[in-house]
């Protein structure tokens, strides 16, 4: 007996103890997804749903993902108030958001007569029409194309967002599982691109469940997820690992931005006889998008005039000279820009919202400014000189510009007239009348009561909304790791938002818009920038007249530059760290003072050895620069912390004598 107890032993240690199967094996499935899914991984934001005047957001009705929503138009009178200043939608205690339907009493400002949507605005609180230039959007439920009380009210997050389509910013999986065994099982699910149970992507949840299961369903969240194509597995574990199974979905679940641009510049329209600079806003987080600039007579996507640029990259290009020997002449253009995801998400449209109209070089040429109480027009001497000169005045009216006739005073414009050596003159119309209202100007010469020869070109201009003195100014950059953080005094009082405009240092390179902010902002975090570059900043205020939905931006702020920081390759990369420590060397006035030098020394020497080490230098290099800027000139501040470093300093210098 004893022999062959031992011939046991013997074998177990040389083939290992043998596995005992505990019964039955699991068996189940993943029911969804049963068709792939494609899913742009943001969330819509639900704001309201009943119309009701109350703080709550009401009830949301079923809606499927991808159902078309419709952005507000001005005749919807919908104002946003945005209570943070954070421009995006928000309800945090004691400074939520507001929605309410403008009477037009007070426009742009609540009172007693307007009718809230969601929220508890204050009486005077200043709003935002809702247009398309925010990214609020609604469920019409009747299909008449305008908002009604009580449709339901989305706030489109994210970038890569489908605009204008719901997205859920989850997907509900369903799955089933079963052993023959009864008891317990434990569940897994995975995120797999391969169908190989060897490895999985990531760990979508697990938990406990008595079998049999019937249907399980569960709302997976997607809008951290990373973007890709993943089959969904279910690992079934009864407690046997030689039982565990494993059971794949037919299809995959595709989390793929959308592209998105928006073309910003011309954003009114314009007569040009020169080359003209196409400007636009573009982005695909998940891809390198392709872009294509065509020109059209209309809005309509389906056909268009002509082609001007195709082959830009969405990641490179924010800006494309159109060659005025290339556009055709006395007709105005609108400009479409259309950006396709390369890897099979589609395309996405923006049609400017002004017109290039490209004439022959005028004789005349008239050029305009304009102040906060006058518009300053002025052009050269004429030879032969005319009798009289007659400046023609009209109003954008509607969308249509008042077209001007040259021998009939019964249409919808002035006309003035004027010396024939005159070369300027003034305008204050718009300050007694119309100072939301952009006019148009031409100037025409005159012999007797004969038109010509000269007619110049036309231009257009609104007052500047604010005073010189109301314009932005203290405008400060401070560099972190890849970003630049700008703040400033806001000294306007109803302005809609800021422009921001930057530029790289050197001669080659000009101002370009790069943001914008909401009204009462005064800071912007600009996240792209290259690290180590040098970039000079400037903003101006602008405010949209709700009743023209016209826009204008005042004078700019003072000018602000900055050294960026290198990326965080570059600083953590070798020996020496590339820079020093920010806030010693803000506190002890150099960075050759001897604590800063040690501490310093110790980040180099200790900290960057380790992985720990590395994380907490990183992390540090990324939140510390605007601390340091913040300590430097506040000398009380400056104090209290160099006491808090002593005890470090000490340690730092210990730790480097031991070594």
């Amino acid at each position: 007996m004893k022999k062959i107890y031992y011939i046991g032993l013997l074998l177990c240690f040389t083939f290992g103890v043998p596995k005992i199967v505990n019964g039955a094996v699991p068996t189940g499935s993943i029911t969804k997804p049963s068709a792939s899914v494609l899913l742009d991984g943001c969330l819509d934001v639900f704001v309201d749903g009943d119309g009701i005047a109350s703080a709550g957001a009401g009830a949301q009705a079923a809606i499927s993902p991808d159902a078309l929503l419709v952005y507000f138009k001005t005749a919807d009178n919908v104002c946003w108030c945005d209570a943070d200043y954070s421009g995006t939608w928000t309800t945090p205690v004691g400074a939520e958001d507001s929605l309410w339907i403008d009477d037009g009493t007070v426009p742009r400002k609540y009172d007693a007569g307007d009718h809230i949507i969601v929220g508890s605005p204050t009486i005077g609180a200043t709003g935002n029409i809702l247009t398309s230039d925010y990214f609020f959007a609604y469920v019409n439920a009747n299909g008449n194309g305008n908002y009604n009380s009580g449709e339901d009210i989305y706030y489109e997050k994210g970038d890569g967002n489908w605009y204008l389509h719901y997205s859920p910013g989850k997907y509900t999986i369903e799955y089933n599982a079963d052993d023959a065994d009864g008891g317990n099982l434990t569940l897994t699910l995975y995120a797999d691109t391969d169908q190989n149970p060897k490895s999985f992507d990531f760990a979508i949840r697990t938990h406990t469940v008595t079998v049999p299961t019937g249907n399980i369903t569960y709302d997976w969240d997607i809008t951290n997820v990373p973007h890709g194509s993943y089959y969904i597995c279910l690992k079934m574990d009864d407690g046997t690992p030689a039982n565990i199974r494993y059971a794949y979905s037919s299809h995959k679940i595709t989390i793929n931005s959308y592209p998105y641009i928006k073309v910003s510049n011309p954003a009114t329209d314009v007569w040009i006889w020169d080359d003209y600079t196409i400007n636009w806003i573009a982005s695909d987080s998940d891809d390198n998008a392709y872009i294509s600039l065509y020109y059209d007579t209309d809005t309509d996507p389906s056909g268009f005039a002509g082609t001007i640029k195709t082959g830009l990259r969405e990641d490179t290009d924010t800006s494309y000279t159109w060659k005025k020997d290339s556009i055709p002449k006395n007709i105005p253009y609108y400009i479409c820009a259309i950006i396709t995801d390369s890897q099979g998400r589609g395309s996405y449209y923006s049609y400017s919202k002004g017109c290039v109209t490209c004439i022959d070089e005028p004789e005349l040429k008239l050029s305009v400014t304009s102040t906060y109480t006058t518009i300053n027009l002025s052009w050269t001497s004429l030879t032969p000189s005319p009798d009289t000169l007659k400046l023609y005045r009209g109003i954008y009216r509607n969308g249509t510009f008042v077209q001007f006739w040259w021998d009939d005073a019964s249409h919808d414009y002035d006309r003035i007239s004027l010396s024939a050596s005159a070369t300027s003159y003034q305008d204050t119309i718009a300050t007694t009348n119309y100072e939301d209202r952009i006019y148009y100007y031409v100037v025409a010469s005159y012999a007797g009561d004969a038109y010509g020869p000269f007619t110049s070109n036309t231009v257009n201009e609104m007052l500047i909304p604010f005073p010189p003195n109301d314009k932005p100014t203290k405008l400060d950059a401070v560099s972190g790791i890849g970003v630049v953080s700008l703040s400033w005094d806001d000294n306007s009082t109803d302005e809609t938002g800021f422009y921001i405009e930057r530029k790289k240092k050197g001669i080659d390179y000009s101002y370009a818009y790069i943001g914008s902010t909401t009204t009462g902002s005064t800071n912007y975090d600009d996240t792209t920038i290259t690290g180590g570059e040098s970039y000079y900043y400037r903003i101006k205020a602008y405010k949209t007249y709700p009743d023209t939905e016209n826009t204008k931006a005042a004078e700019y702020s003072n000018e602000a530059f900055i050294d960026t920081l290198p990326p965080i390759g570059g600083l953590l990369g070798k020996e020496g760290g590339g820079t020093g420590c920010f806030i010693a060397t803000a506190v002890y006035g150099t960075p050759m003072a001897k604590e800063v030098v040690s501490l310093k020394k110790f980040r180099d020497e200790v900290l960057l050895k380790t992985t720990m080490g590395r994380d907490f230098v990183e992390l540090y290099y990324k939140t510390s620069p605007p601390i340091a800027d913040f300590i430097r000139n506040r000398p009380g501040l400056k104090a209290m912390v160099r006491e808090s470093l002593k005890p470090l300093v000490w340690f730092s210098k210990t730790v480097l004598n031991k070594n």
